[in-house]
């Protein structure tokens, strides 16, 4: 991998538009201890000028950081150049963020110049940190990632980016393979980030090899914590409706369902009709079985892997749908469509690429 330009400036980074006169600077700090999962990124960083501490010599590192702050500190790292705050009416971080567009880190439609006073979220951290490297990413290597990573199906139009952040090592995810597109974003972690981006040295190991093996032997995870072998989910399609086996079935009769976003690639996305995504269906001999805590368990499944944080409302409505005798209408979550019907012979739903 390419190593962006190297440091040419040392600067401070800071969590206001002012500098602390007497911040530690380049130093230990009194918070951040050397078994802190970010201390050896935390130390370089301050050597090199791009974050301090404060006056007493802490550091903070849980504290949030906004836009303006990490669009800062990821201008002057991976540049040299420090366009220094600007003055007047506009936001102090106005400058950090046309250069920041000028080189390409993001476009002005991506994110707006009014959010540089809001928490970054880690989805537009890896927007940034992602246009910041001119490296690519294998497309089979994209779809391990996203298969292992249990909410990928909720990173959107930020999924590329999330993605190649994650494969360059530049980004992690948590222990239980989530990644939390919308969680905000710590000193510690920009700090991290932002060390990362600049020393590829300190990068993550990436072992497809193994999230490969995970994802391969386990179709996902249950709310009450149930691994779901992908041999036992298989036998479990298909067993409602009598459709073609190129078709995206039904996923019923059973206490399995695939909580992860790869479920659509073990069947054959290729068929799917109208951009389908997936189909849930029970026929009249069935009906019963929706109302149980398991086919509940699987429902809530697809739709948490597949939609997002709009997985609730979606859940609501089909369960509001399973209480009719007669309907038939589709609506849209967040530019997602939702179809759900329901006749005397069963109920069904399905979800839209």
């Amino acid at each position: 991998m390419k190593k962006i330009i190297t440091l040419a400036v040392a600067i401070c980074m800071i969590i206001s538009s002012s500098i602390f006169a007497n911040a530690t600077v380049g130093g230990a700090f009194s918070d951040v201890s050397e078994s802190h999962w970010a201390h050896n990124n935390v130390i370089n960083m301050a050597k090199e000028g791009i974050v301090a501490g404060y006056p007493d010599g802490t550091f903070k590192p849980e504290k949030t950081v906004t836009y303006g702050e990490f669009i800062k500190m990821a201008v002057v790292a991976t540049s040299g150049k420090d366009p220094g705050p600007a003055t007047g009416a506009v936001h102090w971080a106005s400058k950090y963020y046309q250069e920041a567009v000028d080189l390409g880190m993001f476009s002005s439609s991506d994110i707006k110049v009014g959010n540089l006073g809001y928490n970054i979220p880690r989805s537009d951290m890896a927007l940034i940190t992602a246009n910041a490297l001119t490296d690519t990413v294998d497309p089979a290597d994209a779809q391990i990632i996203k298969d292992y990573i249990i909410d990928s199906g909720s990173f959107g139009n930020r999924s590329a980016a999330i993605i190649k952040s994650y494969r360059l090592g530049i980004l992690a995810g948590y222990s239980d393979r989530s990644f939390g597109p919308k969680k905000g974003l710590t000193r510690a972690e920009a700090a991290a980030v932002i060390n990362r981006l600049t020393n590829e040295d300190a990068r993550v190991k990436v072992d497809l090899a193994a999230m490969q093996k995970v994802i391969s032997s386990t179709a996902g995870t249950l709310p009450n914590g149930a691994n779901i072998s992908k041999d036992v989910l298989v036998s479990t399609i298909n067993k409602t409706f009598p459709v073609p086996n190129n078709y995206m079935g039904e996923a019923v009769d059973g206490s399995i369902l695939k909580y992860s976003s790869d479920i659509v690639y073990m069947l054959d996305p290729a068929a799917f009709f109208d951009g389908e995504l997936f189909q849930i269906s029970y026929d009249s001999n069935s009906w019963a079985a929706i109302d149980t805590d398991t086919q509940k368990a699987i429902v809530k499944c697809f739709l948490q892997a597949y939609t997002g944080d709009q997985w609730d409302e979606i859940y609501a409505d089909f369960i509001a749908a399973t209480k009719k005798t007669s309907t038939n209408y589709s609506k849209y979550y967040n530019g997602r469509e939702v179809w759900f019907a329901a006749y005397s012979d069963g109920v069904g739903m399905t979800v839209y690429k």
